[in-house]
């Protein structure tokens, strides 16, 4: 089997917590995933060209969920999200019917959760947050310990839960939403596992690039990449370790586009 029919891309689409659908190679299936570390939800587009009627119509049903798996041999998943309101479009293109699919992580528990609750004197910061994730609605996924804070004056939190979240850990730490779970990292730290070595041996593309704003490189497509996740440079022009920011996964399944383009901070 050549290295192409490896690469494999699924989608699947329901509502979320009920039974869903798939489509995958033989179909040719275009996606473009981009994930941060920011609080604003990660988004995706999906293509999928020539599909039935009663695929489109399944698709275009309210409140449905996209997942998104893509790998060499066997897909592991690189995206989970909501698609959006006015989030599927269909249209023509030379001779083809391209289904075009737009999602965010979590979208609707980041826009729709509120949070509305006092609190005593000497409140701890660890209680308040640990209500306001119930608030979310969001399973959690790595949840860094922070140092603890205490409100002399009690605490009032009143709106959007996701403000809330904010103000509690303040400069502290930074949260996002990655594959529809809650992920707290403290400021400038990462999240645990070992580093992604990109490397030309290993798929890089190109020579990494070092800005003021930290160094991008671009390899081949590996999902392990994540957003405040370890990875490890070893190019010409930047060795080193980045904390990564930003990672945005492209590829079809044809295998023609499969790549992974990364933002991060130098650790040193």
């Amino acid at each position: 089997m050549s290295q192409l029919t490896e690469r494999i891309v699924e989608i699947r689409i329901g509502p979320s917590g009920g039974e869903g659908r798939s489509w995958k190679n033989p179909a040719y299936i275009e996606f473009e995933v981009e994930r941060t570390t920011g609080r604003n939800p990660n988004k995706a587009t999906v293509k999928m060209y020539n599909l039935s009627l009663a695929s489109r119509q399944w698709i275009e049903q309210p409140n449905q969920t996209m997942q998104i798996l893509a790998g060499e041999g066997i897909p592991g998943q690189i995206f989970f999200g909501d698609i959006h309101k006015k989030g599927v479009k269909t249209k023509p293109q030379n001779e083809n019917t391209i289904t075009e699919i737009k999602a965010s992580d979590g979208q609707r528990k980041w826009r729709d959760s509120i949070f509305s609750k006092s609190y005593p004197p000497n409140i701890t910061r660890s209680v308040i947050l640990k209500d306001v994730i119930a608030a979310i609605g969001l399973s959690t996924g790595y949840i860094a310990t922070i140092p603890e804070k205490r409100y002399s004056n009690g605490y009032a939190g009143v709106g959007w839960a996701r403000d809330i979240l904010t103000d509690i850990l303040g400069n502290d730490a930074e949260w996002s939403i990655q594959a529809g779970s809650l992920q707290i990292v403290t400021k400038g730290d990462q999240i645990p596992g070992n580093a992604v070595v990109i490397k030309p041996s290993t798929g890089m593309i190109g020579s990494p690039e070092r800005t003021d704003k930290g160094v991008n490189v671009k390899t081949i497509f590996t999902r392990e990449i994540v957003p405040a996740g370890p990875v490890t440079i070893e190019g010409n022009l930047f060795q080193g370790d980045l904390r990564v920011t930003k990672v945005v996964h492209k590829g079809n399944s044809q295998g023609l586009v499969w790549e992974t383009a990364v933002k991060g901070m130098p650790l040193s």
